[in-house]
């Protein structure tokens, strides 16, 4: 579950050799909550007695007792996902348009992607492709923009000759075939640029396709601590797409959840909007 530090590591070493983490993790016991103290030190810890989340790449979730104005009549909360999954199937093609927002670092190591992926029913592995915004940079971070690919959970790929730039249109498509296995691909509709690539499925693993994910995230230290969520404009995502076959349907014909993203600590930092009429479309809200 270090595939994020990994594709820190990667990104950082680029730049810097020096950076610490600057900031104090929080620890949610069983039956006990610690107080959220600032949003610069927005990181929701979880003891592995309280949940456990060594077969996810995404970190714990509960129901939403109240579901704080997402039209999802099932929305729940998690420590490092804002989007929506669907499942029910077995999938063969995801897609999604979305604009890349403007991030401010309000903290080193803060962090964004924004993705669409096909991933195992047990939550084994994603196959997953989209934009990396990371901070960095010490007392004044300034962000990078990034596209990746990744067969989760080996490490991701970068593409090395693709810009991405805040407002900039991108298009994420995952496919499957028996023949050709998975296709990855991100397009950046506005400068007409794309990076693709096709793997099989890592050994040992399912790879069954038993859900979509439409998904803003941030990245993990493990699997119970989280780097700080970067500020960021709202995420429209819309032409959000899946199918088991040849024909493209919404989110909304498939069964479906919510995702809002939560501190764990009674904190909001991402609030997901319902889906518009068609399913297609929606809105990642930074609290």
């Amino acid at each position: 579950m270090n595939y994020h530090k990994e594709r820190f590591h990667r990104l950082w070493q680029a730049r810097a050799t020096h950076y610490v983490i600057p900031f104090v993790m929080f620890v949610l016991l069983l039956g006990t909550t610690s107080i959220y103290t600032g949003k610069s030190d927005a990181v929701a810890s979880v003891s592995s007695t309280a949940v456990s989340t060594s077969a996810q790449k995404d970190g714990p979730a509960y129901p939403l007792a109240q579901p704080a104005g997402t039209a999802s009549p099932d929305t729940v909360i998690t420590a490092n996902y804002a989007g929506y999954t669907a499942s029910g199937s077995t999938f063969s093609k995801a897609h999604a348009t979305y604009v890349v927002p403007k991030v401010t670092c309000q903290a080193d190591y803060a962090t964004v992607d924004m993705w669409v992926g096909l991933e195992a029913s047990n939550n084994s592995n994603i196959e997953q492709a989209g934009v990396a915004v990371i901070c960095s940079g010490g007392p004044h971070p300034s962000p990078t923009y990034s596209v990746f690919t990744e067969m989760w959970p080996l490490s991701p790929q970068y593409s090395t000759t693709m810009a991405v730039s805040p407002g900039d249109t991108m298009t994420s498509k995952v496919s499957y075939s028996s023949s050709t296995g998975f296709v990855l691909k991100v397009t950046n509709d506005t400068t007409d640029q794309y990076a693709e690539r096709t793997a099989r499925c890592p050994s040992g693993l399912s790879c069954d396709r038993g859900q979509v994910d439409w998904m803003a995230e941030r990245a993990q230290v493990n699997s119970s601590t989280f780097y700080p969520l970067a500020e960021f404009q709202a995420i429209p995502f819309e032409s959000d797409t899946a199918a088991t076959g040849t024909t493209n349907y919404g989110i909304s014909h498939y069964h479906y959840v919510a995702k809002d993203m939560d501190t764990l600590q009674f904190k909001r930092l991402v609030t997901v909007s319902g889906l518009s009429d068609n399913g297609e479309y929606f809105l990642d809200q930074r609290e």
